[in-house]
């Protein structure tokens, strides 16, 4: 789906050009999302003061609307920002954090849809179903255990996914064990990724910036795609412990191996048998993989196929 000199043209543009990115986002993950904007060579700005939002979206290069941690602020910014991108040609992209566990949310997740700025619409299955009118499961702000076993059924949420392409006339991407991004009428799946990025939180708002840094210089298409990957990839590089790593296991030095998901495998006959890097040097590792990985790396680690809708 996505050719190698297409991601590294991408890449090359966000970095000639730096974009200004505006995110009106959540405080939880704030520090975590511009890091993140930072790493991919564009520079974030994350104001959300109604009386100045329309402006700054108005000299920005693409626009990250997230509905998490909601304030009366941020509540009356958000139209207003995606009413300034509307008329100035600026892409947006909605993270529907929590949409189906309030009422507030949900309203104004249909006043940003009904705006027609969106281009990209992200959000767990829960999120997705609570969205189409659907009964949805959501536990908090993450997919439900009844909706996150529908989401192994990748056929499924591609259906899902599409209709509300439908609705919306944006790309929808649907976050989970396996990320799909849908149209109307075609779906991908990308299959990359590791639990870890669950444990720290605001990977699924970094996600939505990332797409919004790639979106202002690529399609709302090409962006998610790219987005999924690009964190999905970084999340197994920093998961990964490097083979000449040592941990100290129960006072003795025990030398570990490097296996896919992250985790350590101690050598036999020591006192543990798996370690996981912690999560906070984790999040460190992430933020320097989102700026290190090269754009070999993210092709041949690729694991996206077409699902049929």
């Amino acid at each position: 789906m996505m050719q190698q000199e297409k991601i590294s043209e991408i890449r090359q543009a966000v970095a000639a050009q730096t974009p200004l990115i505006h995110c009106i986002t959540n405080p939880i993950s704030i520090n975590l999302a511009a890091n993140g904007i930072l790493a991919l060579g564009a520079r974030p700005i994350m104001a959300e003061h109604p009386a100045e939002v329309a402006q700054i979206t108005a000299m920005a290069q693409a626009l990250a609307l997230n509905l998490g941690n909601i304030t009366d602020a941020r509540i009356e910014a958000m139209p207003v920002a995606a009413a300034s991108a509307l008329a100035n040609n600026i892409p947006v992209v909605l993270d529907l954090v929590g949409v189906g566990i309030s009422e507030i949310r949900h309203t104004l997740a249909k006043q940003l849809v009904a705006s027609r700025a969106l281009k990209v619409v992200k959000g767990n299955l829960s999120e997705i179903l609570a969205m189409l009118g659907e009964q949805a499961a959501p536990q908090g702000i993450d997919v439900g255990k009844a909706d996150a076993a529908k989401a192994r059924n990748l056929g499924y949420v591609a259906e899902i996914a599409a209709r509300l392409a439908k609705v919306t006339g944006a790309v929808v991407l649907v976050t989970g064990a396996i990320d799909v991004i849908a149209t109307a009428d075609k779906a991908w799946s990308v299959a990359n990724g590791v639990s870890q990025l669950a444990a720290i939180t605001g990977t699924g708002c970094l996600l939505n910036c990332i797409v919004a840094t790639y979106m202002s210089v690529a399609s709302p298409l090409e962006a998610a795609v790219l987005g999924a990957l690009h964190l999905a990839v970084a999340g197994e590089i920093a998961a990964a412990v490097p083979p000449t790593a040592k941990t100290m296991v129960l006072g003795e030095t025990a030398a570990i191996s490097a296996i896919p998901d992250g985790t350590a495998a101690v050598a036999p006959g020591d006192k543990a048998a798996r370690q996981k890097i912690p999560n906070a040097s984790f999040q460190v590792r992430l933020l320097d993989s989102l700026q290190t990985v090269d754009t070999g790396t993210l092709f041949t680690r690729a694991a996206i196929e077409a699902v049929r809708v």
